[in-house]
C-alpha cells in the first residue's frame, strides 16, 4: 500500500475506542485509520456500529 492511499481524506476514519466512537471527520484524541478504499471504509464504519460504535 503507498504513502498516497493511506493518507487520502477520503479512505480515513478516526475512531475513539474508549467512547465507541467513529468519525469521518479528523476529531481530537480519535485515532485514524487508513483504508485502500472507500468502500472498505464504509464496510468497517457498518461493521463496527453493529457492536455498538456511534458514527459521527
Amino acid at each position: 500500500m503507498s504513502e498516497e492511499v493511506q493518507t487520502r481524506p477520503e479512505c480515513v476514519l478516526w475512531i475513539d475506542h474508549i467512547n465507541r466512537i467513529i468519525s469521518f471527520k479528523k476529531a481530537e484524541g480519535f485515532e485514524a485509520k487508513a483504508f485502500p478504499t472507500r468502500e472498505e471504509k464504509i464496510v468497517y464504519a457498518f461493521q463496527k456500529s453493529t457492536s455498538g460504535y456511534r458514527i459521527q
